[in-house]
């Protein structure tokens, strides 16, 4: 039967869910959460094989910020295809799709986060060719206090997002911020916040959130590849971005 690109829709659902069940192993509770807060039907595509749905792929809005300039950004999340299906030429067929709607409703930028080292090469190929890095960092004071009002972080960061010039900032929704961190930690000290993620066994210090990074009471430990950037209008300044590496950090779940 013949292959099509759909949108999503409210019949497509109980499909999807299998399908990013099947691929990424989350919980029932996570998939329920991702489509009820996140999943717009017109931010979905999806490669169907007659009735058969065998590959999908989601995007979510970001506001980017560089050199002061405002960046409408898609956040390319959730890409999924059948097992069996694989390597046959689903993904690039829905990628271009998007690339075309995303040009014509005059995005700048698009932002995804590999799953795994091996698709960083993958992705690079295809033009995305900017990369965003996730810095860990060592605490050298005990002289925080835990911040649970993941609002009010948010916020923080709302505010740097608005005063920021001199390098990359982003910002997601506040329900895209507050769900996606959960599961981490935040807490306060005197000029801003410092984020946690859990690791297998600890949590991993992470994000500075406040107006004079440089001297939060951190010290760089390393910083790795995170994400990469696609940018379809040409007006980021690559060797800057390049420059910057271990500033331009963030994470999203």
């Amino acid at each position: 039967m013949p292959l099509k690109i759909l949108h999503g829709s409210k019949k497509c659902l109980p499909s999807m869910k299998a399908l990013w069940r099947d691929t990424f192993c989350d919980s029932d509770e996570f998939i329920d959460l991702f489509f009820s807060e996140f999943y717009k039907p017109r931010k979905a595509f999806l490669r169907f094989d007659g009735d058969e749905l065998v590959s999908m792929l989601f995007y979510m809005d970001l506001k980017v910020k560089f050199d002061g300039r405002r960046f409408k950004t898609a956040y390319l999340y959730g890409v999924a295809t059948k097992l069996s299906e694989r390597r046959q030429g689903h993904f690039t067929a829905l990628h271009n799709a998007l690339l075309e709607e995303l040009k014509a409703k005059k995005y700048d930028l698009v932002v995804t986060i590999p799953q795994n080292d091996s698709l960083f090469s993958f992705y690079k190929d295809i033009g995305y060719t900017l990369p965003l890095r996730r810095c860990e960092y060592e605490l050298e004071t005990l002289d925080v206090e835990r911040a649970d009002d993941l609002s009010q972080v948010w916020a923080k960061k709302k505010e740097l997002h608005k005063k920021s010039r001199q390098a990359m900032s982003i910002l997601e929704s506040e329900s895209q911020f507050i769900e996606s961190r959960r599961e981490h930690r935040f807490f306060s000290y005197d000029d801003g916040y410092l984020g946690f993620y859990p690791t297998k066994d600890s949590f991993r210090l992470y994000d500075i959130i406040s107006d004079d990074p440089l001297h939060a009471p951190v010290k760089l430990v390393h910083y790795e590849r995170s994400a990469l950037i696609m940018d379809l209008t040409k007006r980021l300044d690559p060797e800057r971005i390049e420059k910057e590496k271990p500033v331009l950090s963030f994470l999203l779940n």
